[in-house]
This record gives C-alpha cells, structure tokens and sequence, in this order.
C-alpha cells in the first residue's frame, strides 16, 4: 500500500510537471518536419525500389527476345537430332507462314530445299504453321511446323548429309525433357526428325501409316 501511494504521488508530480513544461512549438514542429523527412525517405526508396525492379524486368525482356525472338541465323552446326530438339524447345523462328502444308512444301521447293516425294500423310493432314530453310554445316535442312493440338515440329535432311547417324530400326524414339519426344529415321535418301511436346504413342500415331 505504501508503495502504491508513492508510486501514485510520483505520477501526479509528473502530471503537475508536463502541464507547466510543455513541450516547445519548435520542438513539436521540429517533430513533425522529420517524421515527415522518414515517410518522404521511405515513398523515395519504394519509388527507387519500383524502377529497378523494371528495369530489372526489361533486361529480362529483351534478353528472351534477343535470345529466343530475334535470330535471323540461318547456319548451324553439330548433331541434328540434338539441335533439333533445343531448336523445337526454344520455339521454332519461321521464315513462310500457311495453313496450307502443300503450299509450305511448294514454297520450300521453290528455296532450291531438296524434299522427298513422300512425307507422313497424317502429317500432311494438320494445319500448317510454317517452314524455314536451314544451313547446317554446309548442308541444307528444312523445318516444317504444323499444328495438331501441339506444335509438331519436321526437320528433313539429305541422308548423305548426315550419314554419320545411326539408327536402330525403321523409327527410332527418344523422350526428352519437358514431356517432349522426338522421332527419326531415314527413308527416300532423306534424313528425318520428328518432335512435338507429346508422348512416343502420340509421335507413333502422327506416322501411322507411313513407312519409312
């Protein structure tokens, strides 16, 4: 109890003290100017934040495009089957673009690209996207790219060009990363790969009926 009285008579003083030494107007004003100061600071590092987090953004941005959009390259090199799967993956870049596959064979002609006078006919059957001749290691390859629910995706070769592969039976399957699979063979002197985004059994269907 004595305790508490002293406690309770210190609080009064303190009271009795605030109200005769209040606190300056410069001081308050003093106050109120910095707490300022630190929201102005704080909106300046949120907008500082801002900006780089897009500009960060933007180098993202044009470092895909460059990397995935803009290649103009039509040369290339090393193992076909390999680079044709990266080259399927990263999102194929046309040069001729039709719905109709007759008239993407007609073009790809008319760009002195050898092609055989058979290809797979359910292949033929999808909506074309588009072609594009290739150079490759002083070889031509065409690309072909239909749609049949996914992109599938046909290099076609002279087999002479890349008689360094070996396969093992007519149609030779591989799956890859991602749910991709990928297909080749070699038939009519050509050399051929096949990849889409879908299974061995949906690759087996596409060349159904065609041999090889």
């Amino acid at each position: 109890m004595e305790w508490w009285i002293r406690a309770k008579k210190g609080d009064q003083r303190f009271q009795e003290e605030l109200k005769v030494n209040w606190p300056p107007t410069e001081l308050r004003t003093a106050l109120a100017s910095s707490m300022e100061g630190v929201a102005n600071l704080r909106n300046r590092r949120r907008t500082f934040v801002r900006y780089l987090a897009l500009a960060a953004s933007l180098v993202l941005a044009v470092n895909i495009y460059f990397k995935f959009i803009v290649d103009h390259g039509d040369f290339y090199e090393g193992p076909l089957v390999d680079r044709a799967f990266d080259y399927s993956l990263d999102g194929p870049r046309l040069k001729y673009f039709n719905e109709d596959v007759t008239k993407i064979t007609v073009w790809l002609k008319a760009q002195n690209i050898d092609l055989p006078a058979r290809l797979p006919e359910r292949f033929l059957q999808q909506k074309g996207i588009g072609c594009r001749p290739l150079g490759w290691s002083g070889s031509k390859v065409a690309i072909i790219c239909v749609d049949a629910g996914v992109v599938y995706h046909l290099f076609v070769a002279k087999e002479a060009d890349f008689s360094e592969t070996q396969l093992l039976g007519s149609f030779q399957f591989e799956e890859r990363q991602a749910g991709w699979t990928d297909s080749k063979w070699k038939s009519q002197g050509h050399f051929f790969v096949l990849t889409a985004k879908a299974n061995t059994d949906d690759l087996k269907r596409m060349l159904a009926g065609y041999t090889s």
